[in-house]
């Protein structure tokens, strides 16, 4: 019992000191800009039928704005989440714009470099030409082959949500937008995985694009009644077989087992999860 004692503890103070040294210049923000969405995934953990809300998100610049102050930060990271961020394309490219004025009149030459904003699914020229400057990467999620994943994330209008996305992945190519593909996994689909692999060599113009497998999860009562969850055991010997047929394709794995010090980001010193609602969490 002592010696577990004694690697806990010392396994804190090690996590304490490499969340400050390493990231103490940054501030990380986490924000769920809506809840709406264009799509009906089976497995979603906000539910379905949530109506797009009328929003003003000045309170949430003046929040990072004080957080970067306080943080004494040089670099931010904003992360957009939803819901379907992109639903408010409009808003976050005034967030983007008024927040590097910030930092040219208080920071002495700060600059938002790092913006992420998930679950792209909209296809908008007009935002990515403008905002694409301050864009680190953009994660689209697909489930699977065109007939997988149509039936896992349909589009709320009767269209192929596969074609909207893969059309869109080459749209932001060829703007010079950087993309990263998230492949969620579960005992539905994982045995179609591989043929999806195909298929994006196939459709997408690029072949090393980065995309990485997530295990679908149980994150709330929203998700009791779906049962299609892969257990641990599973999971590990899935995801080990889907690495190795990635790489042997040629696509750049962005996420394979490693050992972090803090394995999630939202963890960290400077780090805040908040949505329109003004509520702050203390997870992603």
């Amino acid at each position: 019992l002592k010696t577990v004692s004694a690697i806990t503890i010392h396994a804190k103070v090690v996590v304490k000191n490499k969340r400050g040294k390493v990231l103490a210049d940054r501030t990380h923000i986490f924000f769920t800009t809506t809840l709406a969405c264009n799509c009906n995934c089976a497995y979603c953990f906000e539910g379905k039928n949530v109506k797009e809300e009328k929003s003003s998100y000045d309170w949430f610049v003046e929040f990072a704005k004080k957080a970067l102050i306080k943080n004494n930060s040089d670099e931010l990271l904003l992360d957009f989440f939803g819901g379907e961020p992109m639903l408010k394309w409009n808003k976050l490219i005034e967030i983007m714009e008024e927040l590097i004025r910030f930092g040219k009149k208080e920071k002495n030459g700060f600059c938002l470099d790092f913006i992420q904003t998930e679950n792209i699914k909209q296809q908008n020229t007009f935002f990515f030409k403008r905002a694409k400057k301050y864009i680190k990467d953009l994660q689209i999620t697909i489930d699977g082959p065109k007939e997988i994943h149509d039936k896992r994330r349909p589009l709320k209008i009767k269209r192929s949500a596969f074609d909207e996305i893969i059309k869109n992945i080459n749209l932001l190519y060829k703007n010079n937008v950087p993309v990263k593909i998230r492949i969620n996994v579960d005992k539905e689909n994982v045995s179609e995985i591989p043929k999806l692999l195909q298929d994006l060599k196939k459709y997408i113009w690029y072949s090393y694009i980065p995309i990485y497998f997530y295990r679908v999860q149980n994150l709330g009562e929203t998700c009791s009644g779906y049962r299609s969850f892969l257990n641990d055991p599973q999971a590990g010997v899935e995801f080990k077989k889907l690495w190795t047929l990635a790489l042997e394709q040629g696509f750049n794995i962005t996420t394979k087992p490693n050992i972090k010090f803090v394995y999630c980001s939202s963890f960290n010193e400077n780090s805040y999860v908040v949505d329109y609602k003004r509520n702050l969490y203390k997870c992603a």
